[in-house]
């Protein structure tokens, strides 16, 4: 089980997700898989089993698409819910 990324969750790049999803945990969007950004896309893999507007919800350790040198080049996401988890 891993935590969910929502809007304002920091990548390893130090970039935050975006997210105009319309569902939210603890008042915050959840993030999509493709549709939202940490800079780069979202690439996941997500959660398969978890979709929210027709696509695979972000989770802890997805990948960023790179953005640039160095670490935007292999950013991943760190969730920071630890109250919710996904399969």
């Amino acid at each position: 089980m891993r935590s969910p990324v929502l809007n304002g969750d920091i990548a390893t790049c130090t970039d935050t997700a975006t997210s105009t999803s319309n569902v939210l945990i603890n008042n915050r969007s959840v993030c999509t898989v493709i549709t939202s950004a940490a800079v780069g896309a979202i690439l996941g893999p997500g959660s398969p089993k978890v979709r929210v507007n027709n696509a695979v919800i972000s989770v802890n350790g997805d990948s960023v698409a790179p953005h640039g040198d160095t670490v935007h080049g292999t950013a991943t996401m760190v969730a920071t819910s630890v109250k919710v988890f996904v399969p």
